[in-house]
């Protein structure tokens, strides 16, 4: 996970690149060099690269939207803005500018602004699951959450990810009676400062370590607790499981810790952040598990308990731990500090 995204809330756009041509626009080459830049995190270079390539060509609405996208991504909302109007001005039915706009105006807070845009985009590429998708999260930071659970429901139909649709469910029923955490999942825009002081921070090695650690300590460690919590209520304990667990992972989170410590303090709590989205998640696909294998032993006549579950889990559970250990510390012996 490269990238925390708060709450499972991902504002990601699509951006149709054109076929441009080089730095100097070489536009054969531009989508080639437009990706590289983008995956460098380096906006500034990919923003100088369309605006040669607009130079040459100022009347393709894609370079204005891939700009702007670029604009967004560094926190100048101003020019990004001014870009996705130009390529709306070239293309009154380019519904992936109105898709970023209306994004944008989730990071300037004008919720209602944005659901108009997603509307126009609706209107005009009605199969596109993402856009429901993204319009349900804008209307649950705006506090609709009869119209967010509309369009996940829509979004399914449509071909988006049943699991990511069901946690967002679970969210929006869960932010219903716990509204003071609703800010929580609204973005922030980050400036390219930030992103060039992050870039000097980061070694390669340290890079690795964060987004390693962050699967860890995000997902197994909330694993082994959600799976705690839910056999304890069972009287049975998946101590094969959490003795692994503990054996070959608490070192390595104490040490991630203060790597995150000294990297930025924001990291730790975005990482907190993480822990509780992991530990929901966890939690929801555990009483889905195990009320499934119920439902079906029944239907077999036979009966299936909270503790037979957590028996069968701890012993399977403490294998795929064993494997996905050998495994790390094959290829990710970084992560492991008892060196």
């Amino acid at each position: 996970m490269k990238k925390i995204f708060l709450l499972g809330l991902s504002l990601l756009l699509s951006s149709n690149l054109v076929l441009a041509q080089g730095m100097k626009c070489n536009f054969a080459k531009y989508e080639e060099q437009s990706l590289k830049f983008i995956k460098k995190n380096d906006f500034k270079s990919h923003i100088e690269l369309t605006s040669a390539c607009i130079a040459l060509k100022p009347n393709l609405e894609n370079l204005y939207n891939n700009r702007a996208n670029s604009y967004k991504r560094i926190g100048d909302l101003d020019n990004a803005l001014k870009d996705y109007n130009k390529a709306l001005e070239l293309n009154k039915n380019y519904s992936t500018a109105y898709i970023g706009r209306a994004n944008l105006k989730v990071l300037e807070r004008k919720f209602d602004e944005s659901i108009k845009d997603f509307n126009k985009a609706a209107e005009l590429d009605p199969t596109n699951s993402l856009i429901y998708t993204n319009r349900a999260n804008v209307k649950l930071m705006n506090k609709n959450f009869q119209g967010a659970i509309k369009d996940y429901k829509t979004a399914e139909e449509l071909g988006a990810n049943e699991n990511e649709i069901d946690y967002n469910i679970q969210l929006v029923k869960y932010l219903r009676t716990h509204p003071e955490d609703i800010e929580k999942i609204i973005p922030e825009p980050i400036s390219q400062n930030e992103i060039e002081q992050t870039q000097q921070q980061y070694s390669k090695e340290e890079e690795k370590i964060v987004e390693d650690s962050m699967f860890l300590y995000g997902f197994v460690a909330e694993n082994a607790t959600s799976l705690e919590n839910f056999c304890k209520s069972s009287g049975y304990i998946p101590k094969t499981y959490l003795n692994l667990f503990n054996q070959n992972f608490k070192k390595t989170i104490a040490h991630m810790n203060s790597l995150f410590a000294k990297m930025s303090p924001n990291l730790k709590k975005e990482l907190d952040t993480l822990k509780q989205e992991g530990l929901l998640e966890f939690e929801n696909s555990i009483i889905k598990s195990y009320e499934g294998i119920r439902a079906q032993k029944r239907k077999e006549g036979e009966n299936f308990t909270k503790q037979q579950y957590c028996k069968a889990f701890d012993d399977n559970a403490a294998q795929i731990v064993k494997a996905k250990v050998l495994i790390l510390k094959k290829e990710e012996p970084s992560l492991y500090f008892d060196k």
